[in-house]
C-alpha cells in the first residue's frame, strides 16, 4: 500500500530529524509532506 509506505517514510524521516535537531515531531509538517508527494 503506497499510502502506508508514505506514512512510514514520514515517521522515519521525522525520527531522523528528531535525532539531528532534538525537536518534537510536528504532525502538521508530516501532513504537508504527504500532500506534496500525492
Amino acid at each position: 500500500n503506497f499510502l502506508e509506505m508514505l506514512k512510514e517514510n514520514c515517521k522515519l524521516l521525522w525520527k531522523r530529524q528528531k535525532q539531528k535537531f532534538r525537536i518534537p515531531m510536528p504532525e502538521s509538517l508530516c501532513q504537508i509532506l504527504k500532500k506534496k508527494k500525492q
